[in-house]
């Protein structure tokens, strides 16, 4: 080989050499133009799911004001009085205020049209309609999403909010958005060249789309392609096929309200650009290799070593730097000098080109960055930067020896011109209104924004002695008047403050202060209330409680009561609920509703939670080795506790260290913790001989068809059913089907909240198997539950006495 290679000659060897180097060049330009289709597919991601996102948010808000509307249409006289001349001209005058709305209607309970903006040309009932059908059921604030008008058609969006009385629905307050309120927000959007925007309501009706596709309005998804993104509750993306053909990245984000999606927002880009951007680059990128080695040949058959080998040196050597990632990198060779020169000249303005996207792309991520920790409408710090520069300034403040004050704005009367005025001018006013505030405090002052109508400004070097004039001077500058659109606009502003070190040494807390000094002083009625302990009375009574809490857990000052269950046949006691109880030094003996959901926030219920079980196994361990008859014990086992990794570990290390054989403990677990855990864990439970039971059952998800795949023995009807059994017929009809499904089921179904004959009687005639109530017994602490378990009832004297005559 080496002979042969040695019998070239040197122009050959120099074309050898420059073919050799030119595979190079082209790996790094396929590998470049792959890394560019990768960032154009990322970049246009993070821009679709950004618009998304925002208009997600706006959408959010749009439900909020329609909300906001029904429930100060629902605190008027005539909704309670029934007064119909009334509330139809209130109606109709609220109906041509607000053009966006199509009508305003209230209904009563059967879902008879009583009252309506619009009268309609004949009676009309709602009954029909699946989102008064959701409200009936769920009692809660419904978007029920597209729908077409009942006489002319039109499509509109419907919400209604529920009018409940003693806990009961009497009737409803409900509206519609006509579909240029949704047209106008997808229109607002900024999207980039080639994009798509499309709303689609919870159930996949399209309401808006830009570009405009008017034949698509009111049309549901189809099965495949974007209907996929239904469903979803948090962002995602979905590559499918749109309504107009066209395959698409899309982000995905839906509107959330009450924790449940109404609306989707799809943002999509033409993937078949996206490719075919990166499919002309690299042909772009092909064609400059090419050209390059075919100058590069030439060369060789023309110039000598000086003007060829020396300056292609120079060339691989830049090619390498560039390869290994330095996209400075220069051949530093006169481009005037023929084809050489001119071979340096397309390199270095491909590695210029490179640089500068490199360079964009870095100028993306700051501006990634920069928006997550700015309001985008504003461009002021948002919370998470005014805690990072608050907590640098206090400490700032510390050296200094210096004092520092957190002023908590709300802008009054916002909400109601924002929607009256439509939201861009809202955010117009909040754009002033950031500006106004910036130019408004000292130098050294920050101003942040946290969202809708709140703002915050740091002062440092301030204290209480300057801090009336300070905030004077922020609430001058705010209701001065504002012209947006020659529109005259005036608003004013309530102002919360909090002063570093006097109220508190740590950021979050003074603005916390600050917060609550201000909704005081819009309670009050003044302009500016600067934050005191008593403010705060309430907050510091939460934080009493948690220390208390913290501290009784440590000092041993819970307590387990039971709480007999009877086998409705015989009478006699089978079980017993372990139930917390706190002895607190100095306020007694405490039940947990006044404190367990506090546990629950600070994580202390999982510890809690654990020492009740080890107590009762312990507990019951005791009474059996007393020569006692053996009962099962339940535990209440919270979400937390279910959802833990270890938690089958805890329960089998608190039977061996107790003693206690697995069948006489029962754990009762509510529906949704069920839901949330694992089934492995619910068959490794049941697999140790533990029974299971479903507590509260009927008050969660309240389906009944998923009980077949969950491995329990025993189904707890929650006392809400059960308190008013004798009273109610349709209390007995679903004690009565969830007893017939539970024993189709072969399981048992337990009763609590018995409190009279009358209700165990009807109960023992359903074939409950046993009870649970004050009837049977109240919780007892162990010394005396002792004595119901010698005696082996826990019920009236007189009913025990006609037991006993029965046997």
């Amino acid at each position: 080989m080496k002979t042969r290679i040695g019998k070239l000659s040197l122009r050959t060897r120099l074309l050898l050499i420059i073919l050799l180097a030119s595979l190079p060049a082209a790996g790094f330009f396929a590998l470049e133009s792959s890394r560019q289709y990768k960032r154009a597919y990322h970049d246009a991601g993070a821009t679709l799911m950004a618009i998304a996102r925002l208009a997600a948010s706006n959408q959010t808000q749009v439900i909020q004001g329609v909300k906001d509307t029904l429930l100060a249409i629902s605190e008027q006289t005539f909704v309670r009085r029934q007064d119909r001349a009334s509330c139809r001209s209130y109606l109709t005058r609220l109906k041509d205020r607000y053009p966006a709305y199509n009508n305003f209607v209230l209904i009563e309970s059967n879902g008879d049209v009583v009252c309506s903006g619009t009268p309609p040309p004949q009676p009309v009932n709602v009954s029909d309609r699946s989102y008064f059908q959701t409200l009936v059921q769920e009692k809660r604030f419904v978007s029920g999403g597209y729908l077409a008008h009942r006489f002319t058609g039109a499509p509109l969006a419907t919400f209604a909010l529920p009018l409940m009385e003693d806990g009961k629905l009497v009737g409803a307050i409900a509206t519609a958005l006509r579909m240029e309120a949704f047209s106008s927000l997808a229109h607002d959007v900024p999207l980039p060249a080639g994009a798509s925007f499309l709303i689609s309501d919870a159930y996949g009706n399209v309401l808006a789309r830009q570009p405009a596709l008017p034949e698509i309005i009111g049309k549901s998804l189809p099965d495949a392609g974007m209907r996929e993104g239904l469903g979803v509750r948090s962002p995602q993306f979905l590559e499918a096929q749109g309504m107009d053909g066209v395959h698409r990245l899309y982000a995905v984000v839906p509107s959330l309200y009450d924790g449940k999606p109404a609306f989707y927002i799809f943002v999509g880009i033409d993937q078949a650009k996206l490719a075919n951007t990166a499919k002309l680059s690299l042909k772009k990128n092909l064609a400059v290799l090419s050209m390059i080695v075919l100058l590069s040949i030439a060369g060789t058959w023309f110039l000598s070593r000086r003007f060829l080998i020396s300056p292609m040196r120079r060339v691989i050597r830049a090619a390498k730097d560039v390869r290994a990632g330095n996209l400075k990198t220069r051949t530093g060779i006169d481009h005037d000098t023929g084809e050489i020169g001119e071979l340096a000249m397309h390199f270095d303005a491909m590695t210029h080109a490179l640089e500068e996207r490199e360079q964009a792309s870095q100028a993306a991520q700051q501006y990634i960055e920069y928006l997550a920790q700015h309001d985008p409408l504003t461009n002021l710090p948002n919370r998470r930067l005014l805690d990072i520069c608050l907590a640098q300034l206090i400490e700032q403040m510390t050296t200094e020896g210096k004092p520092l004050i957190v002023l908590f704005l709300n802008l009054d009367r916002f909400r109601l011109i924002n929607d009256s005025m439509g939201q861009v001018v809202g955010d117009q006013l909040l754009q002033t209104v950031a500006k106004r505030l910036e130019f408004g405090v000292p130098v050294d002052a920050s101003v942040a924004h946290l969202g809708s109508d709140e703002f915050v400004c740091v002062v440092p070097g301030v204290g209480r002695k300057e801090l009336s004039s300070v905030a004077r001077a922020l609430v001058s500058r705010v209701t001065e008047p504002f012209f947006i659109n020659g529109e005259r606009i005036e608003i004013g502003t309530t102002v919360g403050a909090a002063i570093f070190p006097e109220h508190s040494d740590d950021g979050t807390a003074l603005v916390r202060h600050a917060e609550v000094a201000m909704h005081e002083a819009k309670e009050s009625r003044m302009p500016i209330r600067v934050f005191s302990p008593h403010l705060g009375a309430a907050a510091g009574r939460r934080r009493v409680l948690e220390t208390d809490l913290r501290r009784a857990l440590a000092n041993h000052e819970f307590l387990l009561a039971y709480q007999p269950k009877v086998d409705a046949g015989s009478r006699r006691i089978v079980g017993a609920e372990a139930l917390i109880r706190w002895q607190h030094p100095e306020k007694g003996l405490l039940s947990p509703a006044g404190y367990i959901h506090l546990a629950e926030e600070i994580q202390l219920i999982v510890p809690l939670g654990e020492w009740a079980l080890r107590a009762a196994c312990f507990q019951n361990k005791l009474w059996q080795d007393a020569g006692l008859p053996p009962i099962q014990v339940a535990v209440n086992v919270s979400a937390h506790q279910f959802k833990r990794e270890d938690f089958v570990e805890t329960v089998q290390r608190a039977l061996d260290d107790s003693g206690l054989e697995a069948r006489y403990l029962e754990l009762e677990i509510t529906e949704g913790a069920l839901l949330q855990g694992s089934h492995d864990v619910l068959h490794a439970l049941r697999g140790m001989g533990i029974v299971l039971a479903i507590d509260d059952f009927g008050t969660g998800y309240s389906n009944l068809s998923y009980l077949k795949d969950l491995p329990v023995d025993k189904l707890k009807i929650d006392q809400s059913f059960i308190r008013d059994i004798v009273r109610d017929p349709s209390d007995a009809a679903v004690a009565q089907a969830i007893i017939n499904v539970a024993k189709s089921l072969r399981m048992k179904v337990v009763a609590e909240g018995v409190e009279d004959r009358q209700t165990f009687d009807i109960l023992e005639g359903l074939h409950c198997d046993e009870i649970q109530g004050y009837y049977c017994g109240r919780p007892q602490l162990p010394d005396e539950f002792i004595q119901l378990l010698r005696q082996g009832f826990a019920m009236p004297e007189e009913d025990i006495h006609i037991i006993r005559a029965k046997e």
